[in-house]
């Protein structure tokens, strides 16, 4: 029941949220979101006043250290619901996690069991091979020294997953074929004329694997006709597994970053 009641409000929220619907009452939104952040940011200013420092803050959340074990999760509770009326929920209790960035985020709890959101490579306009190894390193994430390993593994056999490392479009219509500018969709769209002609290829604009290629051209539905790009392959999986290298510290996450990539370190100026 409180599911649906949840649901039923974040439905109206986003209703009165848009210009054009017929429930749209800006004042409304403005009060919802003005009210959770002032609870979240007088409860960032009570917690870190008891030496309970908020590490993370999301639209309605809180990351809070309590390893100094002067407060409990119970009087986090508590103190949100005396001081601002709002009821908060104790939802994980992390032995060990990775902040990224807003909404990244991904750790061990105290029940050993892997939780968080969705990293970059797991994301739907990712490729097989970049979800492999994103999976494969939340599983690791008290390993630090495995998943450095593991990394320096996923770089050495990126160019033998060619057949994993094509991405998926889709559009429902092909909206290519007006497109007169030498981009990626016409690129592609030319292919799909010439493999299956024009009124035919209409009919393939769903689900295309990708690849990236190099030469002129950027991207190709053929994987073996071209020489992929694997230096645009490398610093999209960079980019893919970087967060999970957090805890080696900048100096060193740089130089793995030198030897995988192959950008350069740059040294400090002389004064």
């Amino acid at each position: 029941m409180t599911m649906s009641i949840k649901l039923l409000l974040n439905s109206l929220y986003g209703s009165k949220a848009k210009p054009k619907s017929p429930y749209y009452d800006p004042a409304v939104v403005d009060a919802i979101t003005a009210e959770a952040r002032f609870a979240l940011i007088g409860m960032k200013e009570i917690l870190e006043r008891e030496n309970c420092p908020v590490r993370y803050g999301d639209t309605d959340s809180l990351f809070v250290d309590l390893q100094n074990k002067t407060m409990t999760p119970d009087d986090v509770i508590e103190i949100a619901k005396q001081e601002f009326g709002i009821t908060l929920k104790l939802k994980w209790i992390w032995k060990y996690v990775i902040i990224a960035d807003q909404k990244v985020y991904c750790g061990v709890t105290n029940q050993g069991k892997v939780e968080g959101t969705v990293f970059t490579g797991e994301r739907k306009d990712s490729n097989e091979y970049f979800n492999e190894v994103t999976k494969t390193l939340k599983t690791m994430l008290l390993d630090i020294d495995g998943t450095v390993e593991y990394v320096k593994l996923a770089f050495r056999n990126l160019e033998q997953s060619k057949d994993k490392l094509c991405f998926t479009k889709n559009s429902k219509t092909p909206a290519y074929i007006e497109n007169k500018t030498k981009s990626w969709k016409t690129e592609i769209w030319n292919e799909l004329v010439e493999k299956y002609g024009i009124e035919e290829a209409k009919e393939h604009c769903d689900d295309i694997k990708i690849w990236k290629v190099e030469g002129d051209r950027k991207t190709s539905i053929y994987a073996d006709k071209y020489p992929l790009n694997y230096k645009t392959y490398k610093r999209q999986l960079w980019t893919t597994i970087k967060n999970f290298l957090i805890p080696l510290g900048n100096e060193k996450v740089k130089n793995l970053k030198a030897e995988l990539v192959g950008v350069k370190v740059k040294k400090p100026r002389k004064r």
